[in-house]
C-alpha cells in the first residue's frame, strides 16, 4: 500500500506466524536479499545423526521447533504393571501388493518396516513388553512345519480352520528375553524380514515389497479377517498381563473377501468385536473411507467389556508411506500403549524455551547457520505422570543432527522452507538487558544499549510505538507477560531505559529459560535505519523464594532450608551463611544470628533446589525473615549478584507443606550404621518398615505442623527411589509417625529385588495428605557409597 501524504513506500509481508512490517524511505541506506530459514517437519529425534542438506539461501532453522508429544515414551522398566502384550495383526492380501489386484495400497510394506521400526521404541521404553504376530490373507500365513528357526515360536491354532491344519501365529515373545543365542526382539525382526519382489503386472515389469518368509502351504492372496482376529483371541489366553495391558494393532486394506470365513457363516463376524482387548486399527486407502465393517468393529471393541481402557480403540485411515504411518504410530497409538511424555523444556545449542505452543517450542529468534556445516545438540525435556502411583517424573531426550548449506541443493522432504524477497534497510543492534532494580523479584526495567555511531532522530517513538512484545519463560515453565510503562532516552550512554509496570503475581522473574524482546522497524536514526534485537542478557540477581527453619528433636541442632528464585553459584569453597544471607526481627537486621556454622562448598544450586545448612542457630522466633547480602559473595549463572535491599523472605518455622530431609546422607548399604540417637527416635518407623530394629541405612526426618491422613495400611504416606535416569528402583517404602508432628522413612539401600544398590545419586519421591485432604510430594536427593 501506499501512503502518499508522507512519501513512504509500505510493503507488509506475511510469512506464516510472523509478521514484517519493512519501511523504505528515499535516500535511505538499503539493500535486497532472499530470506529463507527451514522448519522441521518431523519430531527431532527423526533427525538423530542425520545432516540436513539445504541450499546456500537458507541462513536460518526455524525459531519455531517442533516437539512431539508422544516423540518418546517413559516408562519404568522395573514396574511389572506397566508393561503391556502388544498383537500385531497385518493383511497381507492381494491388494496390499498390489498382485492380483488394480491397485497397490502398500506397495513398499510399510506395514511390516514400520512395525520393525516401532519394536525399537517399545523395547528402549518397556524392554519386558511382549509382542506377538499374526499375519494372514485367505489363511494365517505362518506355518510350524518350516525350516526357518523361528518356525518354533509358531503357535499353531488350536483347531483346523478353512480346511487347513497348519495355520499358526508368532506367540507373544518378550522383547528383553534370551531365547538360546537371540534376543526376543532380534526373533521377531527375523520374522518381519522383506525384500523387494520383481514380477510383472499386465505385462509390465512390477515390484513390490513382501516378507521373505513364506509358508508351505498355498494361500491365494484374499482376505479372512475373521481368521486373523481368531487368532488374536488365542494369542491373548497365553498374554503375561492383564486385559487392560492387552493390546490389537491391526493393519489392513480392504473388506472382508473370499470364501474362507474361519468357520463362521459371516465374513464379516469379526464386526462383533466379541473377546477382543483394545484395538488400534489403520485403514490403508487412497479414498480416505473405511468399509463399515471395520467403523462396526471399533465402535463394538470400544462397549465389549473385556478391559477398562477398550473404550480407547479407534480407527484411522491412512494413504500409506513409511513416515506417515510412522508419524500415525507415534502420535495417536503408542501414547495409549506407553506412558507419553508432555514437552517443558527445550534446549537447542545452548538456547531454551518453555514457551510451548501448537506443538511447537518458540524462541525469540532463529539459529543462524554459518557458511559450511552448523550442529544442532537438542535436549527435550519431558514430565509425564507414573499411573501406578500418580507421582510426576522428568526425563531428558538428546539428540543431535547437522545442517549443511550447498549450492544448487534441493529442498529435502522433511524440511518446509519459509522465504521471501524483501527490502530492508540497514538495521542497528540492540542488546536488552533485563532489571530487577528493586530487588522484589519482578523485572521492573529494561535496558536497550547500542554502539552503532549513527545519530538519531530528534523525533523518537513513543515506547508503544517502539516496543510491540514483551514476555519471559520463567523456569517454572510459566509464561509472564510484562508491559512496557514509559521509556527514557539517553543518548549520550546509547541507552533506552524501558521503565515496566511491575507484576504483582507470585511467580517470581529473576529466572528465565527464555525471553522475547520485539521492537517495531520504526526509524530512529537519519537515515530510516532502526533497531532491532541481537541479544537479550539477564541483569537481574536471584532473590530467596521461600526459607524454613527446623529444629532436629533428637540433636537440638537447626537447619535452615532456602529455596532460590533461579540457579545460583557459590563465590567462595567455604560457605558461611552470614555472609551470604542477612537475618532480620522485627525488621531490624540481626547481626550476629548465628553462633555456630557448618555449610560445606555447595557448588552450582538448581533451581528450586534445596539448600539445608545446619547449626546452633537462635531459638525457634528468633528470626522473622531471611534476605539475600549484596556482597557478591553469591551470583546466578549470569554472574549477577543479588541486589541491595532485595526480597526478604519470611521464615516458616516448620509450617505449611511437610518437608523432608536425609539424616545419613550420603550412605553405604549394609556398612553404615544409622547414628544411635537418631535410631532411638525413629525406632518406629524403622520397625513399621523392616520388621526389624535394623541399624544401617538411612532415615528421612519428615515434620508436619499438623497432623498427615492415616492410610488403610497404617502408614501416613508412601515413597518411592528413583536412580538418576529415572528407573524406578523401591516402591514400597512408606512413611510412618514418630510422634504428633514428627514421621520418617527408613531405607535400607536395597532395590525390589533385595540387592544392594550401586553408588551414585539416588532420587526418594515422599507422598503424603495431610487431615484437610490436600497431597504433597517432596523429593530428597540420596547419596549412596560403595
Amino acid at each position: 500500500m501506499n501512503n502518499r501524504a508522507s512519501g513512504k513506500s509500505i510493503n507488509v509481508l506475511l510469512w506464516p506466524g510472523k509478521l514484517f512490517f519493512l519501511i523504505l524511505l528515499s535516500g535511505m541506506i538499503a539493500r535486497a536479499e532472499q530470506i529463507c530459514e527451514f522448519r522441521l517437519t518431523k519430531c527431532p529425534e527423526t533427525y538423530d545423526g542425520d545432516t540436513i542438506i539445504v541450499p546456500e539461501y537458507v541462513a536460518a532453522l526455524s525459531s519455531n521447533i517442533r516437539a512431539c508429544l508422544s516423540s518418546v515414551m517413559f516408562l519404568d522398566t522395573s514396574n511389572q504393571s506397566h508393561t503391556p502384550s502388544i498383537m500385531f495383526v497385518i493383511d497381507n492380501s492381494g491388494s496390499m501388493t498390489g498382485v492380483g489386484a488394480d491397485d497397490a495400497n502398500d506397495q513398499f510394506g510399510s506395514r511390516f518396516t514400520v512395525t520393525r521400526a516401532l519394536l525399537d521404541t517399545i523395547h528402549k521404553t518397556q524392554p519386558n513388553a511382549e509382542v506377538g504376530i499374526a499375519v494372514f490373507t485367505n489363511h494365517l500365513n505362518f506355518d510350524p512345519r518350516t525350516n526357518e528357526y523361528f518356525s518354533q515360536y509358531f503357535q499353531r491354532m488350536p483347531k483346523t480352520y478353512d480346511d487347513e491344519p497348519d495355520q499358526a501365529y508368532l506367540s507373544f515373545i518378550e522383547l528383553n528375553e534370551q531365547y538360546g543365542s537371540r534376543k526376543g526382539i532380534d526373533i521377531i525382526k527375523d520374522v518381519l524380514a522383506t525384500d523387494t519382489v520383481d514380477t510383472t503386472k499386465n505385462n509390465n515389469p512390477y515390484s513390490y515389497v513382501d516378507l521373505v518368509y513364506k509358508p508351505d502351504f498355498e494361500i491365494n492372496r484374499s482376505t479372512n479377517i475373521n481368521m486373523g482376529f481368531e487368532a488374536v483371541k488365542d494369542a491373548m489366553n497365553g498374554a503375561s498381563n492383564p486385559p487392560e495391558r492387552q493390546f490389537v494393532i491391526f493393519l489392513s486394506d480392504g473388506d472382508a473377501r473370499g470364501n474362507e470365513m474361519a468357520g463362521y457363516d459371516d465374513r464379516y463376524y469379526f464386526s462383533k468385536g466379541e473377546n477382543v482387548p483394545t484395538t488400534f486399527t489403520v485403514f490403508f486407502t487412497s479414498s480416505g473411507d473405511a468399509p463399515s465393517s471395520l467403523e462396526t468393529m471399533a465402535d463394538n471393541v470400544k462397549q465389549n467389556g473385556y478391559s477398562v481402557t477398550n473404550p480407547k480403540s479407534a480407527l484411522w485411515t491412512i494413504q500409506t508411506s513409511h513416515d506417515d504411518l510412522m508419524d500415525l504410530f507415534m502420535e495417536k497409538i503408542l501414547t495409549n500403549i506407553l506412558i507419553p511424555g508432555n514437552p517443558t523444556r527445550i534446549m537447542i545449542n545452548e538456547r531454551s524455551s518453555t514457551a510451548y505452543m501448537d506443538s511447537s517450542f518458540i524462541f525469540a529468534g532463529g539459529f543462524s547457520l554459518s557458511d559450511t556445516l552448523t550442529p544442532f545438540s537438542l535436549d527435550i525435556n519431558y514430565r509425564y505422570r507414573d499411573t501406578t502411583d500418580n507421582i510426576i517424573n522428568d526425563s531428558t531426550i538428546t539428540s543431535q543432527f547437522f545442517v549443511k548449506r550447498v549450492a544448487g541443493a534441493s529442498v529435502p522432504d522433511n524440511i518446509e522452507l519459509y522465504c521471501e524477497e524483501v527490502i530492508t534497510p540497514d538495521s542497528i543492534p540492540v542488546t536488552a538487558a533485563l532489571l530487577d532494580t528493586n530487588g522484589d523479584g519482578h523485572l521492573d526495567r529494561i535496558d536497550l544499549t547500542w554502539s552503532d555511531n549513527r545519530a538519531l532522530r530528534d523525533s523518537m517513538p513513543t515506547v508503544s510505538e517502539l516496543v510491540t512484545l514483551l514476555q519471559i519463560a520463567t523456569r517454572e515453565g510459566k509464561t509472564v507477560a510484562l508491559s512496557a510503562d514509559t521509556m527514557e532516552v539517553d543518548t549520550a550512554n546509547q541507552t533506552i531505559r524501558v521503565i515496566l509496570e511491575e507484576n504483582t503475581v507470585e511467580t517470581l522473574e529473576t529466572g528465565w529459560d527464555s525471553a522475547q524482546v520485539q521492537l517495531a522497524p520504526v526509524p530512529v536514526a537519519g537515515d530510516g535505519s532502526y533497531f532491532y534485537i541481537a541479544d537479550i542478557v539477564d541483569r537481574a540477581g536471584p532473590v530467596i523464594k521461600t526459607a524454613r527453619y527446623y529444629r532436629d528433636p533428637q540433636t537440638g541442632r537447626d537447619s535452615l532450608i532456602v529455596e532460590f528464585s533461579e540457579p545460583v553459584i557459590w563465590q567462595s569453597s567455604s560457605v558461611i551463611p552470614p555472609e551470604v544471607f542477612n537475618y532480620y526481627r522485627l525488621d531490624t537486621l540481626k547481626d550476629e544470628a548465628f553462633s555456630e556454622t557448618d555449610a560445606s562448598d555447595l557448588g552450582q544450586i538448581p533451581a528450586g533446589a534445596i539448600v539445608m545448612m545446619t547449626g546452633d542457630f537462635l531459638p525457634v522466633g528468633g528470626i522473622d525473615s531471611l534476605q539475600l547480602d549484596d556482597n557478591s559473595r553469591i551470583v546466578d549463572s549470569s554472574g549477577t549478584a543479588p541486589p541491595e535491599n532485595g526480597r526478604k523472605a519470611p521464615v516458616l518455622y516448620a509450617g505449611g507443606e511437610p518437608w523432608a530431609g536425609a539424616i545419613v546422607n550420603p550412605f553405604t548399604p549394609g556398612v553404615d550404621d544409622i547414628p544411635y540417637q537418631v535410631r532411638n527416635f525413629y525406632d518406629n518407623v524403622i520397625y513399621s518398615q523392616s520388621g526389624s530394629n535394623s541399624t544401617s541405612g538411612t532415615i528421612i526426618g519428615i515434620q508436619s505442623q499438623g497432623p498427615l491422613e492415616r492410610q488403610s495400611d497404617g502408614s501416613y504416606g508412601k515413597a518411592v527411589v528413583y536412580d538418576a535416569v529415572a528407573n524406578m528402583v523401591r516402591k514400597n517404602l512408606r512413611v510412618y509417625q514418630e510422634t504428633t508432628t514428627d514421621y520418617g522413612v527408613f531405607w535400607d539401600g536395597l532395590n525390589a529385588n533385595g540387592r544392594r544398590v550401586g553408588g551414585g545419586a539416588y532420587l526418594l519421591v515422599i507422598s503424603t495428605t495431610d487431615i484437610n485432604g490436600d497431597t504433597q510430594t517432596t523429593r530428597v536427593k540420596l547419596g549412596v557409597k560403595r
